[in-house]
């Protein structure tokens, strides 16, 4: 039994540092790899980002047009209501200072069939 220690030889001992050296490079490499996928990936979630963005402006942009046609289009058509109901008012004015007993008999005409009308409905409903 020999007591002498045992040393490494110089060319175990390269083995090895190559070996380590080897194992430096391949995860370099590797985390060179990971980090220009997570940067490319982080770029496509930046530019889907922007376009959302953009798309949804658009969009927003659009809507608020839409929405002041439409208050546009409903202003326009109440003034054209409110003009014609004001002209009826001022032919029917018209029509009453100048036909007085035409105007009183038409109005008696339309309550008498209302009230024939109402008649008619009551004893249908009683039935």
């Amino acid at each position: 039994m020999s007591t002498t220690p045992h040393f490494p030889t110089e060319a175990g001992s390269n083995a090895v540092d190559a070996a380590a050296h080897g194992a430096d490079q391949a995860i370099r490499s590797s985390q060179r790899l990971a980090n220009q996928t997570l940067d490319q990936l982080a770029a496509q979630v930046e530019n889907a980002r922007t376009s959302a963005g953009s798309a949804l402006d658009g969009l927003a942009h659009d809507a608020a047009n839409l929405a002041h046609r439409g208050s546009e289009a409903m202003r326009h058509r109440s003034d054209q209501l409110r003009d014609q109901a004001l002209h009826a008012r001022d032919a029917t004015r018209g029509y009453i200072q100048h036909q007085p007993l035409k105007a009183v008999l038409i109005a008696a005409a339309a309550g008498a069939a209302l009230v024939a009308l109402g008649t008619l409905l009551n004893h249908r409903s009683h039935r």
